[in-house]
C-alpha cells in the first residue's frame, strides 16, 4: 500500500481481479454444465429404454430440492452483496465529505497565502517608492500638513 493512500482502500487491481474472474468462470461453469447436461440426453437416448429414462426421471425429481436449495442460496448471495455495496457506498460517501472538508481547508489557506502574498507585494511597492527619488513627489512632505 503507498503511503498517500487512505486506510483500507483496495487498488484497481484488486477491484479487477473478481470482476475478470466472474467474467470467465461464469461462461466456462455454464458451457461444462449445460455440455454435460446435453451429453447425459445424448448418450441416454442412444443406450436408455422406458426404465433408464424413469430411474433418471426419479434422479431429476431428487435434485428439483436441490434447485430449491441453490435458487435461496442465489436470493441470498444477491442480498448479501447488495448490502456489501451499500455498506461500499457509505463508505465512499463519508470518504469524500472528508476530501471535499480538506478540499475546503486547502482553499480557504491557499487563499490566505494569496492574501498575504499580494500584502506582501504593496509592501515592497511602497518600499521601492520611498527609496525612488523620482517618486517622492507622490509622497506627503512631512512639514505640510495633510489636507483633509
Amino acid at each position: 500500500m503507498r503511503s498517500d493512500e487512505p486506510v483500507g482502500s483496495r487498488s484497481a487491481g484488486a477491484r479487477k481481479t473478481p470482476v475478470l474472474w466472474i467474467v470467465f468462470a461464469v461462461p466456462m461453469l455454464t458451457g461444462v454444465v449445460l455440455f454435460t447436461g446435453i451429453g447425459m440426453v445424448w448418450l441416454l437416448g442412444r443406450r436408455g429404454d422406458d426404465t433408464t429414462w424413469d430411474r433418471w426421471s426419479d434422479v431429476g425429481e431428487a435434485f428439483g430440492v436441490m434447485n430449491s436449495v441453490v435458487s435461496a442460496i442465489a436470493v441470498a448471495t444477491v442480498v448479501i452483496t447488495w448490502s456489501l455495496q451499500r455498506r461500499e457506498f457509505r463508505e465512499q460517501y463519508e470518504e469524500l465529505a472528508v476530501q471535499r472538508r480538506i478540499l475546503e481547508g486547502t482553499e480557504s489557506a491557499l487563499r490566505r497565502s494569496a492574501e498575504v502574498g499580494i500584502r506582501g507585494l504593496h509592501v515592497g511597492l511602497i518600499g521601492m517608492a520611498l527609496d525612488n527619488e523620482h517618486l517622492a513627489d507622490v509622497w506627503p512632505r512631512a512639514s505640510t500638513p495633510a489636507k483633509i
